[in-house]
């Protein structure tokens, strides 16, 4: 064994020191007084540790740092700590998997078969932007944004003001706890090579890495506020063109959106896409061109505003370099669903004004509140489902989606559909009564419940989704993602899960189906004895799958119609021609009645 731990030490470039009682450490003299120990030792813990979880923890310390600054020695608790998070993460597993085999299934024939245990290597789990069809991902490591991406970031007012706003925006960011989902877009125009020391994304001949966007700092906007004096009439010319044309197209460097002291949180979300390296160089060509001449276009909010420029510079995206704002058609309809939450509270102080005396009116305002405020909010969360349902499934069926992320942004908006309508529409429902056994003192409770409690849920989950995430992954354990079973379809992944279960019986052949399930069901069961007969009689028994395939008005297994008769009618139909044909055969064939 001290031979081994000599040429490890001496492979890893990790020098003799004195024994410590303190610090586990890889002194070969050291290890030959107490072989005995820690052969005895490394028995014990075999099957527990890989040979590698040591090694794991000087990976750790390593990483993103210099190597000079590490001390080339290793602790107990370093060594130890990875084999004690992998007992963890078994008890876990076994706990969750046999609470899953215990668990009744949902219907006849759904359930969950076993559990998939997602585990992301320095990375947040995707999530949706508000379209519901983008995928997003957090940029943990600025190293991996590179020329052409289309980037994300929450839209903050005191950008470049103050340096703890801009980092309590990135944070609230990263959470996905912020109560508007107001976002500003931009292109990365340069690969990151390198961090400065002052942490600024640096390109590879170490210039600052720059990137394409609408945008403008409060300072500046004030600065145009007040450039020709602080009359009321420059005031008022001034201030009119800034409504006008807040932003403007620029190039800035990316180090405006990456914090110095850490440039790993950031709050940036990339948009999921692969792409090669002609369209990042059209797109960054795109967004030069349009930087460098006169004809930009004039900013404004909602016909022209950062989001449109970035889906037009992104011609590789999901919207085909279209000028179009997903955003705005998702705030628009906010704010309409707001206006009748309005009407709503009117309705609730009429609520708390009405005598008790009468039912019918209560009834009659009670119903138009949940009308203007349940009613647009449950509906809002039904269609979010179905159109996020929709979009991920058709991305998955053009093989845009891997399966991991498909499986954990169906099972996420699914939880967060059901959170809303628990918490946030159960909520708005309540309301009435609120008032009603109140008394109305309660009034102004119930109609702030009444706007936000949607915004207040989304928020909610939106903590409890990133806490819960944060933690397992955290630890080591993964995220558990259900994997269902339908018993009525035959599913590659029972037929894999092994132990878990017996295959279901093979369902047999649909007549008439189309050529790739027929494809999936090679080799097929044998033919019924209606299609036996249409073979031609000298096929062998084994023979190719080409001789096999018939035409699909043979595959019929409806009888052939005989030559119609020239005594019937031609009007009969198919089925009743049949039957009337029978007929008149047996009334033939039976002997006739005396007269």
């Amino acid at each position: 064994m001290h031979g081994t731990c000599e040429a490890y030490a001496a492979t890893r470039g990790w020098e003799p020191i004195a024994p410590n009682k303190d610090t586990l450490e890889f002194d070969p003299s050291c290890l030959r007084a107490h072989e005995s120990s820690l052969t005895k030792l490394a028995h014990e813990t075999c099957q527990l540790f890989s040979k590698g979880d040591a090694i794991d923890a000087r990976k750790n310390l390593l990483r993103n740092q210099p190597s000079a600054n590490i001390p080339k020695r290793i602790s107990p608790l370093a060594c130890f700590a990875p084999g004690l998070k992998r007992v963890f993460h078994l008890i876990m597993r076994a706990v969750v998997d046999n609470f899953v085999a215990s668990m009744l299934p949902f219907d006849e024939s759904v359930r969950v078969s076993h559990i998939d245990w997602c585990e992301c290597q320095d990375a947040m789990p995707p999530t949706l932007y508000v379209d519901d069809w983008t995928v997003l991902r957090e940029v943990v490591n600025p190293y991996t944004l590179r020329a052409g991406d289309h980037c994300i970031v929450s839209v903050n007012v005191l950008h470049k003001l103050w340096k703890w706003s801009d980092m309590l925006c990135s944070a609230l960011t990263s959470w996905e706890v912020l109560p508007f989902r107001l976002f500003h877009h931009f292109v990365v125009l340069d690969d990151v090579a390198s961090i400065g020391a002052n942490g600024v994304p640096l390109r590879a001949d170490g210039t600052p890495v720059r990137i394409a966007e609408f945008s403008d700092s409060f300072v500046n906007a004030m600065r145009r506020l007040t450039m020709e004096g602080y009359s009321l009439t420059a005031l008022l010319r001034n201030i009119h063109r800034v409504l006008t044309n807040p932003a403007r197209f620029h190039t800035p460097p990316l180090a405006d959106y990456v914090h110095r002291r850490q440039p790993g949180r950031c709050g940036i979300f990339v948009v999921a896409q692969q792409l090669s390296e002609e369209q990042r160089r059209r797109t960054v060509e795109n967004a030069l061109t349009l930087a460098r001449s006169n004809e930009a276009p004039v900013y404004c909010v909602f016909s022209s505003n950062c989001e449109h420029l970035a889906w037009q510079l992104d011609a590789s995206s999901s919207y085909k370099g279209r000028f179009v704002s997903p955003q705005v058609a998702h705030n628009m309809w906010k704010a309409f669903r707001l206006s009748l939450c309005l009407v709503a509270v009117v309705c609730l102080r009429v609520l708390a004004s009405l005598p008790a005396d009468r039912p019918l009116s209560h009834a009659a305002f009670a119903t138009l509140y949940h009308l203007f405020a349940t009613v647009p909010m449950g509906a809002q969360v039904q269609a979010c489902l179905v159109r996020t349902a929709v979009n991920l499934t058709q991305r998955r069926g053009a093989g845009d989606l891997e399966k991991g992320t498909y499986e954990y942004l169906m099972i996420k908006e699914t939880f967060r559909a059901a959170w809303l309508a628990i918490l946030g529409v159960g909520l708005v429902c309540m309301m009435p009564r609120l008032v009603w056994e109140s008394e109305g003192r309660r009034f102004k409770l119930a109609a702030f419940l009444s706007f936000w409690a949607y915004n207040l849920a989304s928020m909610c989950f939106n903590m409890t989704s990133q806490l819960c995430t944060r933690a397992l992954l955290r630890a080591g354990v993964g995220i558990p993602m259900p994997v269902f079973h339908d018993e009525r379809t035959q599913s590659p992944r029972w037929v894999a899960a092994g132990p878990r279960g017996p295959p279901p019986a093979p369902s047999s052949p649909s007549v008439g189906g189309s050529a790739g399930e027929a494809a999936d069901r090679w080799p097929p069961p044998p033919l019924p004895p209606s299609l036996r007969q249409l073979l031609p009689p000298s096929l062998p028994a084994a023979a190719p799958r080409e001789q096999l395939e018939l035409p699909r008005e043979q595959l019929s297994l409806t009888p052939p119609t005989p030559p119609a008769s020239p005594n019937l009618s031609s009007s009969s139909s198919t089925c009743g021609g049949i039957f009337s044909r029978g007929r008149r055969a047996a009334r033939s064939r039976s002997p006739k009645k005396l007269q």
